[in-house]
Protein backbone atom coordinates (compact mmCIF):
# COMPACT_ATOMS: atom_id res chain seq x y z
CA UNK A 1 0.00 0.00 0.00
CA UNK A 2 1.40 3.67 -0.61
CA UNK A 3 0.01 7.18 -0.09
CA UNK A 4 0.98 10.01 -1.22
CA UNK A 5 2.06 12.41 1.69
CA UNK A 6 0.40 15.54 1.78
CA UNK A 7 2.72 17.58 4.29
CA UNK A 8 6.26 16.80 1.92
CA UNK A 9 5.73 17.07 -2.23
CA UNK A 10 6.75 14.08 -3.95
CA UNK A 11 7.71 11.47 -1.17
CA UNK A 12 5.69 8.34 -1.10
CA UNK A 13 4.78 6.48 1.96
CA UNK A 14 4.20 2.54 1.92
CA UNK A 15 4.92 -0.02 4.34
CA UNK A 16 7.50 -2.49 4.34
CA UNK A 17 6.30 -5.61 2.37
CA UNK A 18 4.09 -7.97 3.56
CA UNK A 19 3.25 -5.91 6.62
CA UNK A 20 0.19 -7.10 8.34
CA UNK A 21 -2.83 -4.08 9.12
CA UNK A 22 -2.14 -4.60 12.50
CA UNK A 23 1.47 -3.70 12.57
CA UNK A 24 1.20 -0.47 10.43
CA UNK A 25 3.40 1.10 12.71
CA UNK A 26 6.45 0.07 10.22
CA UNK A 27 6.30 2.56 7.79
CA UNK A 28 8.96 4.40 5.96
CA UNK A 29 8.95 6.98 3.71
CA UNK A 30 10.77 7.42 0.86
CA UNK A 31 11.03 9.62 -2.20
CA UNK A 32 10.76 7.75 -5.73
CA UNK A 33 13.89 8.51 -7.01
CA UNK A 34 15.38 6.58 -3.76
CA UNK A 35 15.58 3.07 -5.67
CA UNK A 36 18.81 4.70 -7.54
CA UNK A 37 20.98 3.45 -5.43
CA UNK A 38 20.13 0.14 -6.60
CA UNK A 39 22.30 -0.28 -9.43
CA UNK A 40 19.34 -0.92 -11.66
CA UNK A 41 17.06 1.13 -14.46
CA UNK A 42 14.91 2.82 -12.63
CA UNK A 43 11.29 1.74 -13.18
CA UNK A 44 7.78 3.01 -12.46
CA UNK A 45 6.25 0.77 -10.10
CA UNK A 46 2.43 0.82 -10.56
CA UNK A 47 1.53 1.67 -7.04
CA UNK A 48 3.39 5.29 -7.90
CA UNK A 49 1.46 5.44 -11.73
CA UNK A 50 -1.81 4.81 -10.50
CA UNK A 51 -1.05 6.89 -6.97
CA UNK A 52 -0.07 9.80 -9.81
CA UNK A 53 -3.45 9.35 -11.49
CA UNK A 54 -5.21 9.31 -8.70
CA UNK A 55 -3.69 12.55 -7.70
CA UNK A 56 -4.15 14.36 -10.65
CA UNK A 57 -7.90 13.09 -10.51
CA UNK A 58 -9.05 14.77 -7.38
CA UNK A 59 -6.40 17.59 -7.62
CA UNK A 60 -5.47 16.22 -3.87
CA UNK A 61 -3.83 13.34 -1.67
CA UNK A 62 -4.20 9.42 -3.01
CA UNK A 63 -3.59 6.17 -1.75
CA UNK A 64 -3.06 2.69 -3.35
CA UNK A 65 -3.35 -0.38 -1.99
CA UNK A 66 -1.83 -3.83 -3.76
CA UNK A 67 -4.43 -6.39 -1.90
CA UNK A 68 -4.16 -9.98 -3.69
CA UNK A 69 -7.27 -11.52 -2.02
CA UNK A 70 -8.34 -14.86 -2.97
CA UNK A 71 -11.51 -14.17 -4.92
CA UNK A 72 -10.18 -11.39 -6.82
CA UNK A 73 -7.18 -13.58 -7.77
CA UNK A 74 -9.04 -16.60 -8.70
CA UNK A 75 -12.06 -14.45 -10.24
CA UNK A 76 -9.29 -12.71 -12.51
CA UNK A 77 -8.04 -16.00 -13.97
CA UNK A 78 -10.99 -17.02 -15.73
CA UNK A 79 -10.09 -15.82 -19.31
CA UNK A 80 -13.45 -15.14 -20.71
CA UNK A 81 -14.10 -11.95 -17.66
CA UNK A 82 -12.22 -8.74 -18.65
CA UNK A 83 -15.38 -6.49 -17.46
CA UNK A 84 -17.34 -7.53 -14.42
CA UNK A 85 -20.36 -5.62 -13.14
CA UNK A 86 -20.95 -6.74 -9.45
CA UNK A 87 -24.26 -8.10 -8.33
CA UNK A 88 -24.32 -7.42 -4.98
CA UNK A 89 -26.28 -4.00 -3.51
CA UNK A 90 -22.67 -2.55 -2.02
CA UNK A 91 -20.33 -3.31 -5.34
CA UNK A 92 -23.29 -2.02 -7.21
CA UNK A 93 -23.07 1.23 -5.30
CA UNK A 94 -19.45 2.08 -4.08
CA UNK A 95 -17.47 -0.24 -6.87
CA UNK A 96 -19.14 0.07 -9.77
CA UNK A 97 -17.34 -1.81 -13.20
CA UNK A 98 -14.31 -4.00 -12.35
CA UNK A 99 -11.93 -4.13 -15.22
CA UNK A 100 -9.68 -6.66 -15.43
CA UNK A 101 -6.19 -6.26 -17.05
CA UNK A 102 -3.65 -8.61 -18.61
CA UNK A 103 -0.08 -7.89 -17.17
CA UNK A 104 2.73 -7.35 -19.70
CA UNK A 105 6.45 -8.03 -18.26
CA UNK A 106 7.59 -7.62 -21.66
CA UNK A 107 6.10 -3.79 -22.20
CA UNK A 108 5.59 -2.67 -18.47
CA UNK A 109 4.95 0.97 -20.06
CA UNK A 110 1.81 -0.47 -22.13
CA UNK A 111 0.68 -2.09 -18.84
CA UNK A 112 1.04 0.81 -16.76
CA UNK A 113 -1.28 2.64 -19.33
CA UNK A 114 -3.88 -0.11 -19.69
CA UNK A 115 -3.86 -0.06 -15.80
CA UNK A 116 -4.55 3.55 -15.73
CA UNK A 117 -7.02 3.77 -18.19
CA UNK A 118 -9.03 0.60 -17.22
CA UNK A 119 -8.99 2.47 -13.63
CA UNK A 120 -10.48 5.47 -14.92
CA UNK A 121 -13.33 3.14 -17.12
CA UNK A 122 -14.11 1.77 -13.71
CA UNK A 123 -14.84 4.71 -12.11
CA UNK A 124 -11.36 5.31 -9.73
CA UNK A 125 -11.99 2.77 -7.59
CA UNK A 126 -10.12 -0.14 -8.55
CA UNK A 127 -7.90 -2.10 -11.25
CA UNK A 128 -7.95 -5.87 -11.10
CA UNK A 129 -4.78 -7.38 -12.67
CA UNK A 130 -5.01 -10.93 -13.98
CA UNK A 131 -3.85 -13.52 -11.84
CA UNK A 132 -1.95 -10.85 -9.53
CA UNK A 133 -5.08 -9.14 -7.45
CA UNK A 134 -6.71 -5.55 -7.34
CA UNK A 135 -5.30 -2.17 -7.00
CA UNK A 136 -7.67 -0.29 -4.87
CA UNK A 137 -7.71 3.29 -4.91
CA UNK A 138 -8.71 6.29 -2.69
CA UNK A 139 -8.18 10.01 -1.58
CA UNK A 140 -6.97 8.26 1.53
CA UNK A 141 -5.45 5.09 3.02
CA UNK A 142 -9.26 4.26 4.84
CA UNK A 143 -10.83 4.73 1.17
CA UNK A 144 -8.54 2.81 -0.31
CA UNK A 145 -8.88 0.32 2.33
CA UNK A 146 -12.72 0.45 1.88
CA UNK A 147 -12.56 -0.13 -1.48
CA UNK A 148 -10.14 -3.04 -1.31
CA UNK A 149 -12.67 -4.50 0.81
CA UNK A 150 -15.82 -4.12 -1.36
CA UNK A 151 -13.93 -5.51 -4.45
CA UNK A 152 -12.82 -8.87 -2.43
CA UNK A 153 -16.74 -9.04 -1.16
CA UNK A 154 -18.03 -8.36 -4.48
CA UNK A 155 -15.86 -10.93 -6.41
CA UNK A 156 -16.75 -13.62 -3.65
CA UNK A 157 -20.26 -12.42 -4.19
CA UNK A 158 -19.62 -13.03 -8.13
CA UNK A 159 -17.68 -16.51 -7.54
CA UNK A 160 -20.01 -18.15 -5.58
CA UNK A 161 -22.90 -16.95 -8.31
CA UNK A 162 -21.13 -18.58 -11.24
CA UNK A 163 -20.43 -21.79 -9.48
CA UNK A 164 -24.29 -21.87 -8.08
CA UNK A 165 -25.08 -20.60 -12.10
CA UNK A 166 -27.44 -18.09 -10.91
CA UNK A 167 -28.76 -16.07 -13.99
CA UNK A 168 -27.00 -12.41 -12.56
Amino acid sequence: MAMLHPDVQGAVVSPRMLTMMPRIDRVVGRRPSAWAHLGRPRRLAPLEVLLASVSMATGGPAAVIHAHGPYTTAMSCEKDLIVLQPIDAIGKKHIGRIIIVEPDAEDEDAFLRQAVEALQQGGMRCVVVRGHGAYAVGADLTQAWSNASMVEHSMRVAMLARQANLKT
